[in-house]
């Protein structure tokens, strides 16, 4: 095998990129969310038309980077070269993603007129390439002249995936009621189990090739941590005993009711029926996702600082290989996976009956390039939406910070949620970065009509 592809190994050999998931943007921005409330903001549940809600399965995937935008029907139709036809944007620090969010058997349920409890069944997984030099990628992708001399420096790069499932609860409650103003509160406690955590971590490492004797030298350290039921490759997966953690997050949400039904006055053309919402203006914010997942890890160093011959480097096949070359200057206990803590800000404007308009922010607090942090891009997205009973239908708009602007389309008819955040994006957009897609069935059951959201 070559130096080019050895190479590549080097910086990839402990972390796998796969396609993994998340995201439910549109539908997280519907009245009739029911149980989905939990994930961004657990306050919301409160103030909702939905007495009862069940979620029987819900799964939302996503992929993206900030190297690589191509053409997704030219993708798909096969024999597509991403090296020669896709546009590259090769930076210092490129960074590329995976997740996936799989919501279970889940149910929303109200208590009394005043305080509502849910219970979910979660599971997810992350996986990352963070701070890699896309110009030293695309020097080895691209190949290069074993004739001459070359170089690779690179500065917190962050491999890693972590995978866990949550059992959680969640409660929320109306906290101050008056003629024109509500405020909400919830909080969600989350029972996490670690199903498996890897990562690769070197905030400073260099190669360097000489043609004069055939010789590669390196500098620097190489962190690399593993839960035990992945050091098989695995080969003896099990679920571990002890790697297990607690998750909290915490919202709050306060509503605008310009007039009350007693005014006679509803603000918008329309609303007429008790089943409308009759608020102008509402504003949310919460904190998701505090809290770690502790493993019984295996961490290793690696000490950088050789010189080893080229054969010997291209025979290199696996860490065992790497290990015997390099060494390893320090051998204890992994970090723990810090999960996805994010800050959200939601503000719902309700235009007119059944149409209303959303902007939401999700800005990450924890840094993607240290070692074993899982970490979600910031986003912003603006989303207008129609909405009844038994349909919704949403379009979003987003930035992220990865993949750019996103146009997407979701839809909730009956018990039916399906949506993208980026499909419209994808139809159109021959340098697209990412892809998401999530689906799932629900049941609601509805308040009677003579109990709103303001009664």
């Amino acid at each position: 095998m070559n130096t080019k592809y050895k190479l590549t190994i080097f910086l990839f050999c402990f972390v796998q990129l796969c396609i993994n998931a998340q995201t439910y943007t549109g539908l997280l921005s519907d009245n009739y969310k029911g149980v989905f409330s939990v994930l961004r903001n657990p306050a919301s549940s409160q103030e909702s038309p939905i007495k009862l809600d069940i979620n029987f399965f819900g799964i939302g995937a996503n992929i993206g980077n900030d190297y690589y935008g191509i053409s997704l029907f030219e993708a798909l139709g096969g024999a597509y070269n991403f090296n020669d036809e896709a546009t590259i944007t090769a930076t210092s620090s490129n960074n590329a993603y995976a997740q996936i969010d799989i919501l279970g058997p889940s149910v929303l349920f109200s208590l009394n007129d005043k305080s509502k409890l849910a219970l979910f069944t979660r599971g997810r997984s992350f996986t990352g390439v963070f701070g890699i030099s896309g110009t030293d990628l695309k020097t080895l992708i691209d190949g290069f002249d074993q004739t001459q001399n070359f170089s690779i420096s690179e500065q917190n790069l962050s491999l890693k995936q972590n995978i866990w499932a949550e059992l959680g609860i969640s409660y929320s409650r109306i906290l101050y009621k008056g003629k024109k103003h509500i405020v909400t509160g919830g909080a969600s406690i989350k029972y996490l189990q670690g199903l498996g955590s890897a990562y690769a971590y070197s905030d400073d490492f260099s190669i360097d090739y000489s043609t004069t004797n055939e010789e590669i030298t390196s500098t620097g350290a190489l962190e690399y941590g593993y839960s035990d039921n992945l050091e098989n490759d695995f080969e003896d997966f099990e679920v571990l005993g002890d790697a297990w953690g607690v998750g909290l997050d915490l919202g709050v949400e306060y509503e605008w009711h310009p007039k009350t039904k007693k005014d006679n006055f509803y603000p918008f053309p329309g609303a007429k029926k008790d089943e409308d919402f009759n608020y102008l203006l509402k504003v949310g914010l919460s904190i998701t996702d505090f809290g770690t997942v502790k493993y019984q890890n295996t961490s290793k160093i690696y000490n950088l600082n050789q010189t080893v011959t080229k054969s010997d480097f291209e025979n290199i096949e696996n860490a065992e290989d790497l290990e015997a070359i390099y060494g390893i200057s320090d051998n204890s206990n992994a970090s723990d996976a810090a999960l996805p803590t994010m800050f959200h800000l939601t503000v719902d404007w309700n235009i007119t009956k059944n149409i209303y308009l959303n902007l939401n922010t999700d800005y990450s607090v924890v840094a993607s390039q240290k070692a074993n942090t899982t970490s979600i891009a910031n986003t912003i997205a603006l989303t207008p939406r129609i909405e009844q009973k038994w349909l919704g239908v949403q379009l979003p708009i987003s930035y992220h910070e990865y993949t750019g602007m996103n146009y997407g389309l979701g839809l909730r008819a009956g018990p039916l949620y399906v949506g993208s955040n980026s499909i419209i994006g994808a139809l159109f957009n021959d340098e697209l970065k990412g892809v998401d897609i999530y689906l799932g069935i629900k049941i609601p059951v509805f308040k009677n009509q003579n109990n709103t959201t303001s009664e």
